[in-house]
């Protein structure tokens, strides 16, 4: 309805129709108002909505780095002390026997450090070769054991000796992964410890079938055993790559059957009782060889040998050619070598101990007895041509020197007698302090003496 018809209307309603008029263009204005208004909220719903989006999307681009970073994080791994490791990426090992420290490689699952343990193993076969003990018998000693039980087979470990008899013991080995890429390749770790088991094991029943009971109870014997058994089981783990490594193989001591046991315990016993005392008599003669002869002692010895062996082939020649080369030794002619004794070199020798100490006494007395008998021979040189001017007071004089030369011994005493008495008596009793003087002397003398054959004794070992 236009503007027009409202103000010409002759019903009277022109008011009224107005009114409704503006209520219609008001409600008009309105609408457009709240629709304006909707738009414009509409805006900036959208332009906060945009924001917020352009925000979590940066959220989402960061967290999506950070993961990628954490991922490749992930490929940093550590190998610790007393392990190696072995690099893998897509499938292919690039890199064995990592040190230990960090080190990168692809994440998981392209790649991984795989480490391996390189620490010594211990393994005990208490039971593989060794008779069943209860719990009872465990805490005793194996010689305490019954030896009226039966040998069952099922049950009870033994071994088959060179000689048809069983043996029982303990056995322990060691060994190490030292090849990580060999183990690794090989071995599941479930299936290791059945796997170096029965390797030693077989080295043990194939080894102790070339040896008999006797010689595993000698200790000298037991170590050779020990190290063809470690040879053969290292052989057998070798030839499947195992990359394992026995350190050695030991048994703490070989046992017989029960049945024989006690017995052949005391058969041992005396044989290590002689065993001992052959070794305490050698040890013996050796010292008391040392301490007579030194170094000397031994071809010494073989000296006496030889010039026995000729005399007894009648080798007169031979003989003293020996005898020669023996008082040549201890005369000390070899000190700076040459000594030959049947066709080989002894080098130097020289001779010392008791024997050097009595060569010494013996120059030193020999040596005393020429310079006496050359001092007396000058005295009696000097005194001839008085002796035949006049032998009597010659022996006068000497009468009187011998008397004077008496007197002055210290356990001398001179005593005056009167002429004219038919009978006197003396009590003799020794004068202590003359005694002690006298026994100082004799202990200083001695000293002197061994001093003296001391000082030869070391110019003679130069």
């Amino acid at each position: 309805m236009s503007d027009d018809s409202i103000l010409n209307d002759d019903s009277g309603n022109v008011g009224e129709i107005l009114v409704e008029e503006r209520r219609g263009a008001s409600l008009t204005l309105r609408e457009d108002d709240a629709r304006e208004t909707r738009a414009a909220s509409m805006e900036v719903a959208n332009q906060a909505l945009a924001g917020a989006l352009r925000v979590m999307y940066r959220m989402l681009q960061v967290t999506m780095v950070a993961l990628l970073l954490l991922f490749i994080a992930t490929g940093y791994q550590s190998v610790q002390e007393n392990q190696r490791g072995v690099k893998v990426s897509l499938g292919r090992v690039t890199a064995t026997d990592l040190s230990p420290g960090p080190h990168f490689t692809l994440p998981r699952p392209f790649g991984e450090v795989i480490t391996v343990d390189t620490r010594p193993v211990n393994i005990e076969l208490d039971t593989a070769f060794f008779p069943f003990l209860t719990d009872a018998e465990k805490v005793r000693s194996f010689e305490s054991v019954s030896n009226k039980r039966e040998l069952d087979p099922k049950r009870d470990g033994s071994m088959l000796t060179a000689d048809r008899s069983l043996a029982h013991a303990k056995w322990s080995f060691r060994y190490t992964r030292s090849n990580p890429e060999q183990y690794l390749r090989t071995l599941h770790p479930d299936d290791e410890d059945k796997f170096v088991r029965f390797a030693v094991e077989r080295a043990i029943v194939r080894v102790i079938a070339e040896v008999t009971l006797d010689d595993l109870q000698r200790a000298d014997e037991r170590q050779a055993v020990f190290d063809q058994v470690r040879l053969a089981a290292q052989s057998m783990l070798d030839a499947v790559t195992s990359g394992l490594t026995l350190i050695d193989v030991t048994a703490q001591r070989f046992y017989p059957p029960t049945r024989v046991l006690r017995t052949f315990t005391q058969s041992n016993t005396a044989v290590s009782v002689a065993e001992a005392g052959k070794e305490k008599a050698q040890a013996e003669a050796n010292a008391i060889l040392i301490s007579t002869a030194g170094a000397a002692a031994r071809p010494l010895l073989a000296l006496i040998e030889s010039y026995e062996r000729a005399v007894d082939d009648g080798d007169e020649e031979g003989a003293e050619q020996i005898l020669t080369t023996v008082f040549a030794l201890l005369d000390g002619d070899y000190a700076d070598g040459g000594l030959i004794i049947d066709g080989q070199d002894v080098g130097r020798t020289a001779v010392a101990g008791d024997v050097s100490v009595r060569l010494s006494a013996a120059r030193a007395y020999r040596q005393k007895v020429a310079n006496e008998a050359r001092s007396r021979a000058e005295v009696f040189s000097a005194k001839l041509p008085t002796y035949l001017r006049n032998p009597r007071l010659f022996m006068a004089s000497e009468r009187a020197r011998a008397m004077q030369e008496m007197s002055r011994k210290q356990l001398l005493k001179v005593f005056m007698i009167p002429g004219n008495t038919d009978g006197f008596q003396i009590t003799i009793n020794d004068d202590p302090e003359v005694l002690r003087d006298v026994e100082s002397k004799e202990r200083s003398d001695r000293r002197k003496m061994a001093e003296k054959a001391r000082q030869d004794m070391i110019k003679g070992r130069r």
